[in-house]
Protein backbone atom coordinates (compact mmCIF):
# COMPACT_ATOMS: atom_id res chain seq x y z
CA UNK A 1 0.00 0.00 0.00
CA UNK A 2 2.92 2.66 0.65
CA UNK A 3 4.30 1.49 -2.61
CA UNK A 4 1.25 2.33 -4.69
CA UNK A 5 0.81 5.54 -2.53
CA UNK A 6 4.30 6.78 -3.49
CA UNK A 7 3.53 5.93 -7.26
CA UNK A 8 0.71 8.08 -7.11
CA UNK A 9 2.20 11.36 -5.49
CA UNK A 10 5.35 11.12 -7.99
CA UNK A 11 2.69 10.86 -10.60
CA UNK A 12 0.99 13.62 -9.21
CA UNK A 13 4.35 15.85 -8.86
CA UNK A 14 5.50 15.30 -12.48
CA UNK A 15 2.78 15.88 -13.68
CA UNK A 16 2.97 19.74 -11.85
CA UNK A 17 6.55 19.78 -12.59
CA UNK A 18 6.64 18.99 -16.39
CA UNK A 19 3.32 21.29 -16.76
CA UNK A 20 1.25 18.84 -18.10
CA UNK A 21 -2.86 20.21 -19.40
CA UNK A 22 -5.21 18.89 -17.21
CA UNK A 23 -8.96 18.48 -18.12
CA UNK A 24 -9.59 19.77 -15.07
CA UNK A 25 -8.40 23.27 -16.38
CA UNK A 26 -11.85 22.94 -18.77
CA UNK A 27 -15.50 22.85 -17.37
CA UNK A 28 -17.16 20.44 -18.38
CA UNK A 29 -19.22 20.94 -21.57
CA UNK A 30 -22.00 19.43 -22.93
CA UNK A 31 -21.64 19.61 -27.28
CA UNK A 32 -25.68 20.29 -27.14
CA UNK A 33 -25.13 23.69 -25.20
CA UNK A 34 -23.49 24.94 -28.48
CA UNK A 35 -25.38 23.20 -31.47
CA UNK A 36 -29.05 22.64 -30.05
CA UNK A 37 -31.60 25.48 -31.06
CA UNK A 38 -29.44 26.71 -34.56
CA UNK A 39 -30.57 27.66 -38.00
CA UNK A 40 -28.74 26.84 -40.57
CA UNK A 41 -30.83 28.82 -42.73
CA UNK A 42 -30.29 31.97 -40.37
CA UNK A 43 -26.63 30.64 -39.54
CA UNK A 44 -24.94 30.43 -43.46
CA UNK A 45 -22.58 33.10 -44.85
CA UNK A 46 -22.61 33.44 -48.00
CA UNK A 47 -19.98 34.62 -50.52
CA UNK A 48 -21.97 38.36 -50.46
CA UNK A 49 -21.40 38.83 -46.83
CA UNK A 50 -18.00 39.06 -47.36
CA UNK A 51 -17.90 42.74 -47.52
CA UNK A 52 -20.31 43.20 -44.41
CA UNK A 53 -19.40 44.60 -40.96
CA UNK A 54 -21.71 44.36 -38.19
CA UNK A 55 -25.00 45.40 -38.60
CA UNK A 56 -25.52 48.75 -37.04
CA UNK A 57 -22.77 48.40 -34.93
CA UNK A 58 -19.63 50.14 -35.13
CA UNK A 59 -16.37 48.68 -36.83
CA UNK A 60 -13.38 48.22 -34.11
CA UNK A 61 -10.50 49.29 -36.43
CA UNK A 62 -6.96 49.67 -34.00
CA UNK A 63 -6.54 52.73 -36.71
CA UNK A 64 -9.95 54.11 -36.15
CA UNK A 65 -11.40 53.95 -39.49
CA UNK A 66 -14.91 53.08 -40.15
CA UNK A 67 -13.94 51.22 -43.60
CA UNK A 68 -13.67 47.29 -42.59
CA UNK A 69 -9.87 46.36 -44.03
CA UNK A 70 -9.70 43.55 -46.85
CA UNK A 71 -9.41 39.42 -45.92
CA UNK A 72 -6.53 38.28 -48.44
CA UNK A 73 -7.93 34.85 -48.34
CA UNK A 74 -10.43 33.40 -50.55
CA UNK A 75 -13.78 32.30 -50.07
CA UNK A 76 -13.19 28.53 -50.33
CA UNK A 77 -9.62 27.10 -49.45
CA UNK A 78 -8.09 23.55 -50.50
CA UNK A 79 -5.69 21.57 -49.24
CA UNK A 80 -4.16 18.72 -50.35
CA UNK A 81 -5.01 16.13 -47.93
CA UNK A 82 -2.16 13.80 -46.31
CA UNK A 83 0.22 16.85 -46.99
CA UNK A 84 2.07 16.02 -44.24
CA UNK A 85 5.61 18.27 -45.50
CA UNK A 86 3.06 20.82 -44.06
CA UNK A 87 4.02 19.79 -40.34
CA UNK A 88 7.61 19.22 -40.85
CA UNK A 89 9.88 21.85 -39.39
CA UNK A 90 12.81 22.89 -41.98
CA UNK A 91 16.73 22.71 -41.40
CA UNK A 92 17.85 26.69 -40.63
CA UNK A 93 20.64 27.59 -40.67
CA UNK A 94 22.19 31.71 -40.66
CA UNK A 95 22.82 34.24 -41.88
CA UNK A 96 19.45 36.08 -40.74
CA UNK A 97 18.39 38.27 -42.39
CA UNK A 98 14.95 39.13 -40.40
CA UNK A 99 15.71 41.23 -37.76
CA UNK A 100 14.56 40.67 -34.33
CA UNK A 101 13.75 43.14 -31.81
CA UNK A 102 13.37 41.97 -28.45
CA UNK A 103 12.04 42.61 -25.04
CA UNK A 104 10.25 45.98 -26.32
CA UNK A 105 8.13 47.61 -24.16
CA UNK A 106 4.82 49.72 -24.40
CA UNK A 107 3.15 51.40 -21.17
CA UNK A 108 -0.08 49.97 -20.88
CA UNK A 109 -2.20 53.43 -19.51
CA UNK A 110 -5.14 51.34 -18.53
CA UNK A 111 -3.84 49.13 -16.11
CA UNK A 112 -1.16 51.65 -15.42
CA UNK A 113 2.33 48.89 -15.74
CA UNK A 114 4.31 48.07 -18.98
CA UNK A 115 4.12 44.88 -20.86
CA UNK A 116 6.70 43.51 -23.27
CA UNK A 117 7.04 42.16 -26.33
CA UNK A 118 8.98 40.93 -29.52
CA UNK A 119 9.15 41.71 -32.93
CA UNK A 120 10.35 40.33 -36.07
CA UNK A 121 11.02 42.41 -39.14
CA UNK A 122 11.21 41.68 -42.76
CA UNK A 123 14.86 42.00 -44.68
CA UNK A 124 13.41 45.11 -46.54
CA UNK A 125 12.02 47.15 -43.60
CA UNK A 126 14.74 49.67 -43.30
CA UNK A 127 15.14 49.48 -47.02
CA UNK A 128 11.99 51.33 -48.15
CA UNK A 129 10.61 53.46 -45.60
CA UNK A 130 7.73 53.64 -47.53
CA UNK A 131 6.79 49.98 -47.76
CA UNK A 132 3.38 48.61 -45.65
CA UNK A 133 3.50 44.77 -44.27
CA UNK A 134 1.09 42.48 -43.53
CA UNK A 135 0.94 41.35 -39.90
CA UNK A 136 0.60 38.31 -37.46
CA UNK A 137 0.51 37.89 -34.00
CA UNK A 138 1.77 35.19 -32.20
CA UNK A 139 -0.08 34.69 -28.82
CA UNK A 140 1.82 32.01 -26.06
CA UNK A 141 0.60 29.83 -23.38
CA UNK A 142 -0.09 29.76 -19.78
CA UNK A 143 2.98 30.25 -18.06
CA UNK A 144 5.09 31.28 -21.43
CA UNK A 145 5.84 34.34 -22.51
CA UNK A 146 7.03 36.53 -25.56
CA UNK A 147 10.36 35.26 -25.69
CA UNK A 148 9.23 31.79 -24.89
CA UNK A 149 7.45 31.45 -28.36
CA UNK A 150 10.40 33.21 -30.15
CA UNK A 151 12.90 30.79 -29.59
CA UNK A 152 10.40 27.86 -29.69
CA UNK A 153 10.02 28.60 -32.69
CA UNK A 154 13.44 30.17 -33.57
CA UNK A 155 11.13 32.81 -35.89
CA UNK A 156 13.87 34.83 -37.08
CA UNK A 157 15.31 31.66 -38.84
CA UNK A 158 12.25 30.25 -40.00
CA UNK A 159 11.38 33.48 -41.57
CA UNK A 160 14.15 33.19 -43.29
CA UNK A 161 13.71 30.01 -44.65
CA UNK A 162 10.44 31.36 -45.76
CA UNK A 163 11.70 34.20 -47.80
CA UNK A 164 14.48 32.53 -49.52
CA UNK A 165 12.33 29.53 -50.12
CA UNK A 166 9.65 32.08 -51.77
CA UNK A 167 7.15 30.70 -49.51
CA UNK A 168 5.68 33.74 -48.04
CA UNK A 169 5.68 37.38 -48.63
CA UNK A 170 7.60 39.74 -45.88
CA UNK A 171 5.74 40.27 -43.08
CA UNK A 172 5.85 41.62 -39.88
CA UNK A 173 5.14 39.25 -36.88
CA UNK A 174 3.89 40.35 -33.16
CA UNK A 175 4.75 38.58 -30.41
CA UNK A 176 3.34 40.40 -27.70
CA UNK A 177 3.61 38.80 -23.61
CA UNK A 178 0.20 38.36 -21.32
CA UNK A 179 1.40 36.97 -19.01
CA UNK A 180 -1.24 34.11 -17.39
CA UNK A 181 -4.47 36.73 -18.38
CA UNK A 182 -5.63 34.38 -20.98
CA UNK A 183 -5.64 37.44 -23.29
CA UNK A 184 -9.09 38.57 -21.96
CA UNK A 185 -9.95 41.51 -19.55
CA UNK A 186 -10.77 40.31 -15.98
CA UNK A 187 -9.24 36.90 -16.19
CA UNK A 188 -7.04 38.39 -13.65
CA UNK A 189 -8.41 40.21 -11.21
CA UNK A 190 -8.10 44.12 -12.17
CA UNK A 191 -6.41 43.16 -14.93
CA UNK A 192 -7.99 44.62 -18.37
CA UNK A 193 -5.62 42.68 -21.34
CA UNK A 194 -8.17 42.96 -23.51
CA UNK A 195 -8.77 46.25 -23.52
CA UNK A 196 -5.24 47.73 -23.67
CA UNK A 197 -4.53 44.78 -26.75
CA UNK A 198 -7.26 46.46 -28.99
CA UNK A 199 -6.92 50.10 -27.78
CA UNK A 200 -3.30 50.89 -26.94
CA UNK A 201 -1.37 47.57 -27.67
CA UNK A 202 -2.31 47.21 -31.82
CA UNK A 203 -2.49 50.88 -32.58
CA UNK A 204 0.94 51.95 -31.47
CA UNK A 205 2.23 49.01 -32.48
CA UNK A 206 1.05 49.18 -35.96
CA UNK A 207 1.78 52.40 -36.22
CA UNK A 208 5.61 52.19 -35.94
CA UNK A 209 5.69 48.70 -37.53
CA UNK A 210 3.93 50.11 -41.09
CA UNK A 211 1.34 47.49 -40.91
CA UNK A 212 -0.91 47.70 -44.17
CA UNK A 213 -4.18 48.81 -42.52
CA UNK A 214 -5.90 48.01 -45.77
CA UNK A 215 -5.67 44.53 -45.36
CA UNK A 216 -6.95 42.02 -42.55
CA UNK A 217 -4.67 40.99 -39.71
CA UNK A 218 -3.58 36.78 -39.06
CA UNK A 219 -2.90 35.56 -35.60
CA UNK A 220 -2.14 32.58 -34.02
CA UNK A 221 -1.22 30.73 -30.64
CA UNK A 222 -0.44 27.81 -28.62
CA UNK A 223 -2.75 26.39 -25.73
CA UNK A 224 -3.90 29.59 -24.09
CA UNK A 225 -2.40 31.57 -27.01
CA UNK A 226 -4.93 29.13 -29.08
CA UNK A 227 -7.73 30.22 -27.12
CA UNK A 228 -7.04 34.13 -27.21
CA UNK A 229 -6.23 33.68 -30.46
CA UNK A 230 -9.35 32.05 -31.69
CA UNK A 231 -11.24 34.71 -28.87
CA UNK A 232 -9.63 37.16 -30.98
CA UNK A 233 -10.84 36.32 -34.06
CA UNK A 234 -14.09 35.62 -33.58
CA UNK A 235 -14.89 38.70 -31.31
CA UNK A 236 -14.03 40.91 -33.99
CA UNK A 237 -13.99 39.71 -37.44
CA UNK A 238 -13.73 42.47 -39.10
CA UNK A 239 -10.08 43.14 -37.56
CA UNK A 240 -8.74 39.54 -37.99
CA UNK A 241 -8.89 37.67 -41.61
CA UNK A 242 -7.26 34.09 -40.57
CA UNK A 243 -6.38 32.50 -37.51
CA UNK A 244 -4.78 29.04 -36.70
CA UNK A 245 -5.47 27.43 -33.27
CA UNK A 246 -2.83 25.41 -31.86
CA UNK A 247 -3.79 23.05 -29.27
CA UNK A 248 -6.22 25.34 -28.53
CA UNK A 249 -8.03 25.63 -24.88
CA UNK A 250 -11.13 26.34 -27.02
CA UNK A 251 -13.98 26.76 -23.87
CA UNK A 252 -11.84 29.42 -21.61
CA UNK A 253 -13.17 29.03 -18.42
CA UNK A 254 -16.84 29.76 -19.77
CA UNK A 255 -17.46 32.73 -18.06
CA UNK A 256 -18.83 36.11 -18.67
CA UNK A 257 -15.27 36.95 -18.54
CA UNK A 258 -13.46 34.36 -20.56
CA UNK A 259 -15.89 32.54 -22.75
CA UNK A 260 -15.80 29.50 -24.67
CA UNK A 261 -15.21 29.97 -28.18
CA UNK A 262 -18.71 28.22 -29.20
CA UNK A 263 -20.44 31.11 -27.24
CA UNK A 264 -18.48 33.83 -29.20
CA UNK A 265 -18.86 32.24 -32.55
CA UNK A 266 -22.81 31.93 -31.60
CA UNK A 267 -22.96 35.08 -31.02
CA UNK A 268 -21.32 36.66 -34.10
CA UNK A 269 -22.67 34.07 -36.45
CA UNK A 270 -24.23 37.29 -38.56
CA UNK A 271 -20.72 38.86 -39.51
CA UNK A 272 -18.34 37.62 -41.86
CA UNK A 273 -15.83 35.52 -40.13
CA UNK A 274 -12.60 34.69 -40.36
CA UNK A 275 -11.20 31.73 -41.78
CA UNK A 276 -9.98 29.36 -39.67
CA UNK A 277 -7.89 25.93 -38.73
CA UNK A 278 -7.87 24.26 -35.40
CA UNK A 279 -4.45 22.16 -35.07
CA UNK A 280 -4.49 19.62 -31.79
CA UNK A 281 -2.99 16.07 -31.05
CA UNK A 282 -4.38 12.86 -30.75
CA UNK A 283 -2.91 12.67 -27.12
CA UNK A 284 -3.50 16.45 -26.35
CA UNK A 285 -6.25 16.49 -23.09
CA UNK A 286 -7.88 18.72 -25.65
CA UNK A 287 -8.92 17.48 -28.84
CA UNK A 288 -12.29 16.75 -26.99
CA UNK A 289 -13.22 20.38 -26.94
CA UNK A 290 -11.48 21.05 -30.29
CA UNK A 291 -13.98 18.42 -31.49
CA UNK A 292 -16.44 20.63 -29.78
CA UNK A 293 -16.41 23.32 -31.79
CA UNK A 294 -15.47 21.85 -35.19
CA UNK A 295 -19.15 19.91 -34.63
CA UNK A 296 -20.39 23.60 -34.03
CA UNK A 297 -19.11 24.57 -37.18
CA UNK A 298 -20.33 21.96 -38.92
CA UNK A 299 -23.87 22.56 -37.88
CA UNK A 300 -23.39 26.09 -39.02
CA UNK A 301 -21.66 25.11 -42.11
CA UNK A 302 -18.99 27.51 -41.45
CA UNK A 303 -15.84 26.51 -43.51
CA UNK A 304 -12.80 25.99 -41.28
CA UNK A 305 -9.95 23.63 -41.52
CA UNK A 306 -10.16 20.99 -38.22
CA UNK A 307 -6.38 19.17 -38.36
CA UNK A 308 -6.18 16.28 -35.71
CA UNK A 309 -2.43 14.46 -36.21
CA UNK A 310 -0.15 12.66 -34.34
CA UNK A 311 1.16 14.36 -31.14
CA UNK A 312 0.41 15.99 -28.02
CA UNK A 313 0.26 19.24 -25.75
CA UNK A 314 4.25 20.29 -26.38
CA UNK A 315 6.49 22.62 -28.03
CA UNK A 316 7.85 19.86 -30.84
CA UNK A 317 3.91 20.47 -31.67
CA UNK A 318 3.61 23.68 -31.71
CA UNK A 319 6.61 23.81 -33.45
CA UNK A 320 5.42 22.02 -36.87
CA UNK A 321 2.50 23.51 -36.20
CA UNK A 322 3.96 27.02 -36.94
CA UNK A 323 5.67 25.92 -39.42
CA UNK A 324 2.12 24.83 -41.48
CA UNK A 325 0.50 28.42 -40.29
CA UNK A 326 3.11 30.13 -42.51
CA UNK A 327 2.72 28.44 -45.53
CA UNK A 328 -1.48 28.61 -45.29
CA UNK A 329 -0.95 32.54 -44.31
CA UNK A 330 1.43 32.33 -47.48
CA UNK A 331 -1.26 31.16 -49.37
CA UNK A 332 -3.73 33.89 -48.17
CA UNK A 333 -1.25 36.62 -49.60
CA UNK A 334 -0.46 35.15 -52.78
CA UNK A 335 -4.48 34.05 -53.21
CA UNK A 336 -3.65 29.99 -53.93
CA UNK A 337 -5.02 29.18 -50.07
CA UNK A 338 -8.47 27.88 -50.73
CA UNK A 339 -9.87 26.30 -47.64
CA UNK A 340 -13.02 23.27 -48.68
CA UNK A 341 -15.56 23.74 -45.90
CA UNK A 342 -15.96 21.44 -43.25
CA UNK A 343 -12.29 19.94 -44.00
CA UNK A 344 -10.82 17.46 -41.38
CA UNK A 345 -7.20 15.74 -42.36
CA UNK A 346 -4.86 13.75 -40.03
CA UNK A 347 -7.68 12.09 -38.23
CA UNK A 348 -6.42 8.81 -36.67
Amino acid sequence: MKNILRLILIIFFCGILFGLPSCSDEPEIKTDDYTENVSKEDSVISPSDEDKTNDGEDTINPDGSAEEPESVCPDFYEVIEGNEDDFIFPALKSPVVTTLLKDLTIYDEINHRTWDYNVALPPSFYEDEEKVYPVLYILHGLGSDNNDATYAFRISYLLDYFYEKKLLPEIVVVIPSGERCYWVDDYEEGVEYESFFFNIFMPQVEETYRIDKTLKRFITGFSMGGYGAAHYAFTYPEVFGYCYSMSGTLMGKNTASTPAVPTTIKANINSSLPYFTMDIGTEDAFLSVNNTVDLLLRVLEIPHEFIVREGSHTADFWRSGINACLLRIGRCLDNTLLIEQKFRIYEE
